[in-house]
């Protein structure tokens, strides 16, 4: 067999190889019956959020939170940053880290102030 047929027969069985492993992938079923892709959502926004109910939108989604605290009084805490930001597209059972602070309050003669924390 000359070079150039085996280049072509290579090429032509790594085509084939390729071709199978995408509609694998793309297809809605496959020998064994349908084909269940993992699914992607759209991180949400939970900036601002109190912890716990950041947390509960963030499972709603399928999103796994993972919280970076100083303290453990979770009902205080505003969550003032996350990673990855709010829109990112990611497969659902992702983690998302959420960064909260901690905060005070008190009040004045217009209402509820919120206070940062004394350090």
């Amino acid at each position: 067999m000359n070079a150039t047929k085996k280049i072509f027969i290579s090429s032509l069985s790594a085509l084939l190889l390729i071709s199978a492993v995408i509609s694998t992938a793309i297809g809605e079923t496959d020998e064994k019956g349908p084909v269940n892709l993992p699914s992607r959502v759209a991180v949400p926004n939970v900036i601002g959020s109190r912890l716990t109910a950041g947390i509960q939108t963030l499972r709603s989604f399928g999103l796994v939170p993972i919280t970076q605290l100083s303290d453990r009084d979770g009902n205080a805490r505003i969550i003032v940053r996350q990673a990855p930001v709010a829109g990112t597209m990611v497969m659902k059972g992702s983690s998302v880290n959420i960064y909260g602070q901690l905060l005070t309050t008190d009040t004045d003669t217009k209402g509820p102030v919120t206070l940062p924390p004394s350090r």
